[in-house]
């Protein structure tokens, strides 16, 4: 399972050293400072790549992120956000919206797969290591260059970012392409902390950097760093038209096929022989020369230039602060993305447990919250549209979900931070709980509420039995522990509070939608995961229970 490096645009100008130099970022900040002293430095943060900010041992880290949420890591990126807000720099993020590549269905085939069903693969081969190993996990990451963090702990790493700066959110553009605008409507930019060079032909400024993610050191604060000027001179892409074409003819980004894919040096060396103007007979010259096998046009690709053209980017109009990604995609009646991380379908179906059923009845009946509270009508059928997976053998597909509208009516909202009786009536509905007296209970008391999210989620999962109450109990210890020493790793995992750990975050993040649109006030739902996974392989092994105990029944 070991991967190739991604052979990008990145790459190649890191390998041309005279593109790239190693700085301190507090001197490159005092001599944007000095250069610019009626400027606050602006720094662009990319937050879907923030995981790969190198911060202590890597092998550790990689162990730690396979246990499960790794909060020593959510704090190795606090302190960059910490040491930047410092040096008196303002930070803005950025984070994708809704993943859609994989809804047109149309475009799959023998050579392209949904890349949902790919992450999947590799979390079951990954899951299947660890099996083999008797969860040996220093042996069964062998060969797994990667663990996500982003997509474990995405909430937290938002949460953490929201501390020291605005989040942007890239609706209708790509990220690459939000950040672009921002560096133009925004010339106090100083530098965009992320891992894609292409912003750096996109946002049409000389003076912007690029901070390489992979290359930071949270230790020293040191960066490997590109300078926009320094790679359009030395690479031959001064005209704006030269760099758009390098860009729309990156692998990933134009949507097409062409013959230098995976050769971004021949790529670049085409474009780099162009005229600085580029015009019909140039785009024609670059289709002969890259695109000779398939039907591509010259107007195909123009268009695609076209498209990375700040001038005609609009930035995306933000969501409401509050709303959630679910309510967003139900009242736009746009499809929602089930993702599922290190969920092995194969695991809990021998349990008895259906994922795929239990999530179409939370989101009926969220929706149904939702809709009625934005004041839709609820007399006629009305469904919305899910991307998920059915089981392990199934494949992501689109599926249509019925909405069910609950049947008692909504009062007047209470005060900020109370819990009205509607709030805890529509957390019974979209939960299917039979009895909230334990749940109101909690709620009720002031030096709980931070811990009321993970408190609904372990009693979620008791009631659809993927979780034993020791089990729960341990979590909830785990919880409340969180801010002490860093835990010690165990020397194998227990792969029943494995699965336990990986189901728990996805409907984490579930049960705080169910939370929030139910009107819970903001003092009851913590964004941040207080779960750290190597902390609770300790206490359920300390514990002396044995991977049967605590397993579902």
């Amino acid at each position: 399972m070991a991967q190739k490096p991604p052979h990008n645009f990145t790459v190649l100008l890191l390998r041309k050293k005279v593109h790239t130099k190693r700085v301190p970022i507090a001197k490159s900040i005092e001599e944007f400072c000095r250069n610019n002293p009626d400027k606050t430095p602006l720094i662009l943060v990319d937050l879907m790549h923030i995981d790969q900010i190198q911060f202590g041992d890597r092998n550790e880290t990689r162990y730690r992120n396979v246990c499960g949420p790794n909060l020593g890591q959510v704090e190795s990126f606090e302190s960059v956000f910490r040491f930047l807000q410092s040096r008196q720099c303002r930070l803005v993020f950025f984070v994708d919206g809704p993943d859609n590549r994989d809804l047109h269905e149309a475009q799959f085939s023998e050579y392209r797969t949904c890349r949902k069903d790919e992450r999947y693969g590799r979390d079951m081969a990954l899951i299947d290591a660890l099996l083999e190993r008797d969860g040996d996990y220093r042996e069964g990451l062998k060969g797994f260059r990667h663990i996500p963090t982003d997509r474990i702990l995405f909430d937290s790493i938002v949460s953490t970012a929201k501390k020291f700066g605005d989040v942007v959110h890239a609706l209708e553009n790509s990220r690459l392409m939000e950040m672009a605008r921002y560096v133009v409507d925004h010339p106090e930019t100083l530098a965009v902390l992320g891992k894609s060079s292409s912003v750096l032909l996109t946002a049409d400024s000389r003076q912007l950097k690029l901070w390489y993610l992979p290359e930071l050191n949270a230790e020293a604060m040191m960066v490997t760093e590109l300078d926009s000027g320094k790679v359009w001179d030395e690479m031959g892409l001064q005209s704006k038209e030269k760099r758009l074409l390098m860009v729309a003819l990156l692998p990933g980004s134009y949507v097409g096929s062409h013959a230098a894919s995976e050769d971004v040096r021949k790529t670049h060396a085409v474009v780099k022989k162009l005229p600085e103007i580029a015009g019909e007979e140039q785009y024609k010259d670059v289709v002969r020369k890259l695109f000779a096998r398939t039907d591509t046009t010259w107007e195909q690709l123009k268009l695609a230039c076209e498209l990375y053209d700040v001038n005609q980017i609009t930035p995306s109009e933000q969501k409401v602060e509050h709303q959630t990604s679910f309510a967003y995609d139900i009242t736009h009646n746009r499809t929602s993305i089930i993702t599922v991380m290190l969920n092995d379908y194969r695991y809990w179906t021998e349990r008895s447990v259906d994922f795929y059923q239990l999530f179409v009845r939370f989101y009926r009946r969220l929706a149904g919250v939702v809709l009625k509270r934005s004041g839709a009508p609820t007399e006629d059928p009305t469904q919305r549209r899910i991307f998920i997976k059915r089981s392990h053998e199934d494949k992501f597909k689109h599926e249509l979900v019925d909405v069910e509208f609950p049947d008692f009516d909504f009062e007047r909202e209470g005060k900020d931070d109370s819990v009205t009786e509607t709030t805890l009536a529509c957390l019974k509905f979209i939960l299917d709980f039979e009895d909230m007296t334990a749940i109101r209970a909690f709620a009720d008391e002031d030096n709980n509420r931070w811990k009321l999210l993970d408190y609904v989620t372990v009693q979620f999962m008791i009631k659809e039995q993927m979780i034993s109450e020791t089990l729960a109990a341990t979590i909830m210890t785990a919880v409340a522990t969180c801010s002490s020493e860093t835990p010690k790793l165990v020397s194998r995992l227990d792969l029943d509070a494995f699965h336990a750990t990986f189901m728990y975050v996805r409907w984490r993040y579930y049960v705080r939608e169910a939370l929030v649109n139910a009107g819970f006030p903001q003092t009851c739902v913590d964004d941040m995961c207080r779960l750290d996974g190597s902390r609770l392989q300790l206490l359920v092994q300390q514990g002396g229970s044995d991977a049967g105990q605590n397993a579902p029944a």
